[in-house]
């Protein structure tokens, strides 16, 4: 479960990345 949680919340990271950086 951690580890999902860990690749989540690097998905939710880049997608806000990418949102803030558009």
């Amino acid at each position: 479960m951690l580890c999902l949680q860990i690749v989540w919340r690097k998905l939710l990271n880049r997608f806000i990345h990418r949102a803030g950086a558009s």
